[in-house]
């Protein structure tokens, strides 16, 4: 009998500005049923720094235990059949989204938690791809310009929810320019079931990234820079 098919979802908050509501959000009966109904078998979340308190919040509302999550070392768990793994931070999440887009299970010794080891992480995690059956999976981002930059670029399907308590920022703004061209799914907290639903046909859809001048297109509403300048507005929040 063949293996189970692993399909994964990524998330990531970000390593600067906290984002409680949204792991919250994705620690919760409703998303979990969600998850399962599109054939998701694992989920790993890059939760932030201080955030075991809030893991540990969310975890049990799915009826665990809260002290799995107290040392948040990438570790897996089981929550309502799916399997579960947090991590505050690391300096590079390319190879984690990477290894979402492929379906790829990661573990502690799978991804480098530095740029400096990157190279050779990947090139583990090429193998265990070799050897694995798996469905392609997604990523959700919070709107840091970064993080979203990261994900286009693997060719990861893309879920972007803006934090919306940060203050003098455009996130919002720049997840429905990206949603508008195809390029990601706006999701919003309390909509984050059919944001896993819009993703699926996202990528059966999605474009390739960067865009081209002609795909910019500089009298669709985005401005005389086109596409990229409102990326570059954003780099402030590059996590």
């Amino acid at each position: 009998m063949s293996s189970q098919q692993t399909k994964v979802l990524f998330l990531t908050v970000g390593a600067t500005a906290s984002f409680s509501a949204l792991i919250l959000a994705v620690l919760n009966p409703r998303f979990f049923s969600a998850l399962k109904q599109h054939g998701y078998t694992h989920l790993r979340i890059q939760s932030g720094k201080n955030s075991a308190a809030t893991v540990s919040r969310g975890i049990q509302t799915l009826g665990c235990n809260p002290s799995i999550a107290q040392d948040l070392d990438g570790s897996w768990f089981e929550a309502q059949g799916i399997k579960v793994s947090c991590f505050p931070f690391k300096d590079s999440l390319r190879g984690e989204m990477v290894a979402a887009r492929e379906g790829a299970v990661v573990d502690k010794s799978d991804i480098s938690k530095d740029s400096q080891h990157q190279k050779q992480a990947e090139a583990k995690l090429r193998t265990k791809l070799r050897n694995s059956s798996r469905l392609e999976g997604a990523v959700m981002s919070h709107a840091g310009s970064g993080s979203i930059l990261e994900a286009l670029r693997v060719k990861a399907p893309l879920i972007v929810v803006p934090n919306e308590t940060l203050l003098d920022n455009h996130q919002g703004e720049l997840a429905d320019e990206l949603s508008r061209q195809g390029y990601v799914v706006h999701g919003r907290l309390d909509q984050l079931d059919e944001a896993l639903a819009e993703v699926e046909k996202l990528r059966e859809k999605k474009r390739a990234w960067p865009p081209t001048k002609q795909e910019e297109g500089l009298d669709e509403g985005i401005g005389e820079g086109g596409l990229q300048a409102v990326m570059d507005d954003e780099m402030g929040f590059v996590d």
